[in-house]
């Protein structure tokens, strides 16, 4: 029988995996998830610690907020959206794996947030080397003249993609360079923030980059205190943006 310490590290690798696993396709990564949500029930039983879930507020308020999507797809009347809300409450419970490996200090997030950048990083070099020679370096032909797809193939989804590793990325570093020299965070925060700009800009998402000056603009105005400064920024992102396009 496998001990919890040995369930946790296995559970913990695959949160560790899982982005890698996403840019392979929806079914690698939504079997991943569901390992996730059964070890992290597992290791509940094991502990007699259910309570851990039913008893945090925020649980509640996303199993209500479950119901609230269940029941909008229930009134479509279309299968497709009936069973792709059902099986949202993965997600609920995936929530709860990722705090309970945090807060049990089981999680390097120092790890994950390299583990976040070195995909970011991978995907912009073989976007790159797609746009210009039209395959990727595993032969993925580019199939829009003026849109990457990199290792998503058919599925035009790396702008979206990048975004939503954009929004996990960003509060990583503030959060982990808490301690470090204001300049020293700035320049990591810069280098993530080009990477992930020009992946957006080569994957030809318009919503995805319409996203990110929004949550750029955002961190600005709560980050940077001096108006003159704000000021500076948001005319240099709008002048290199409009210079990239």
């Amino acid at each position: 029988m496998i001990k919890t310490s040995s369930l946790e590290n296995i559970l913990v690798n695959f949160i560790y995996i899982l982005p890698l696993l996403i840019i392979s396709g929806n079914l690698l990564a939504d079997m991943a998830v569901v390992i996730i949500n059964i070890i992290f029930l597992v290791i509940l039983k094991k502990n007699n610690s259910f309570d851990f879930i039913y008893k945090n507020k925020y649980f509640w308020i996303l199993v209500i907020f479950y119901f609230y999507l269940v029941l909008r797809s229930v009134f479509t009347l279309e299968l497709i959206s009936i069973k792709s809300s059902i099986f949202t409450f993965r997600h609920v419970l995936f929530v709860f794996a990722f705090y309970y490996l945090y807060i049990n200090k089981i999680l390097n997030l120092n790890l994950l947030n390299l583990i976040l950048i070195f995909v970011s990083l991978f995907l912009l070099i073989d976007a790159s080397y797609q746009y210009k020679f039209d395959n990727n370096i595993f032969g993925y032909k580019i199939l829009h003249p003026n849109r990457a797809s990199s290792f998503f193939g058919d599925e035009l989804i790396m702008g979206s993609y990048t975004f939503r590793i954009l929004a996990l990325i960003i509060p990583l570093t503030f959060f982990l360079n808490a301690n470090f020299s204001k300049n020293k965070t700035l320049i990591k925060l810069s280098l993530i923030f080009f990477i992930l700009f020009f992946l957006l800009i080569l994957s030809g998402e318009r919503l995805a980059f319409f996203l990110f000056l929004i949550y750029f603009f955002c961190i600005i105005s709560l980050f940077v205190k001096k108006y003159l400064n704000k000021l500076f920024i948001f005319f240099l992102v709008i002048s290199v943006a409009i210079f990239i396009l």
